[in-house]
């Protein structure tokens, strides 16, 4: 699948998301708002799969209010370059909110789990790298790399997001036309849903 140029939180339209470099790299390429080209360093990334499923990365530049008291990137901002990374893979993919309320349901996120390995500074262009690792009954587990323009990771993730029906209450079984967008290897699609899951 081709990239698609998409607006970026730091001013920049990005050309090269979605499946557009080899799973073994981070690269990404693109034009400012003012017409300046830019890029992003291509940096090995041994932890993207490269089993064909749909990978897709995102670039951002850190802003100033985005900085804690030590002068880095405060923890929490880090859980917004992950689900704006997440949305623009599956709106990359046609998954937009009518699209997905169209299949009944929507997606709320159970649980994060981050290590944060080194800190990002104001004025750090960020790559998120994402891809779906496994779809299971109404569970989605998606991951996260995200690296600095030195190609030195800074955070790994990983969010469990779980399909509820559209009322908001009931987990249901992932659509099968939104798991076959994400090219994952074969698995089983049958399982019973999560206890405990609260409206998003």
């Amino acid at each position: 699948m081709m990239g698609q140029t998409v607006e970026r939180p730091g001013g920049y339209h990005m050309r090269g998301a979605a499946c557009s470099c080899s799973p073994g790299t981070i690269s990404a390429e693109g034009v400012g708002v003012d017409g300046v080209q830019m890029s992003v360093l291509a940096v090995p990334n041994p932890g993207v799969p490269a089993d064909g499923r749909s990978v897709y990365r995102a670039v951002f530049r850190v802003r100033r209010y985005e900085i804690d008291g030590l002068g880095h990137v405060n923890n929490a901002v880090y859980l917004n370059y992950l689900e704006q990374a997440a949305t623009e893979h599956v709106e990359a993919l046609g998954f937009d909110a009518a699209r997905l309320a169209s299949l009944g349901g929507f997606f709320v996120a159970r649980r994060h789990e981050v290590e944060y390995l080194c800190p990002a500074v104001y004025g750090d262009e960020l790559t998120v790298t994402t891809w779906t690792e496994s779809q299971r009954g109404p569970r989605s587990i998606r991951r996260y790399l995200v690296h600095n323009a030195a190609g030195k990771c800074c955070v790994e993730a990983r969010t469990h997001w779980i399909w509820l029906r559209a009322d908001g209450r009931i987990p249901r079984s992932i659509p099968p036309e939104f798991r076959a967008a994400f090219h994952l290897p074969d698995q089983p699609v049958a399982d019973s849903p999560p206890a405990e899951i609260a409206p998003g």
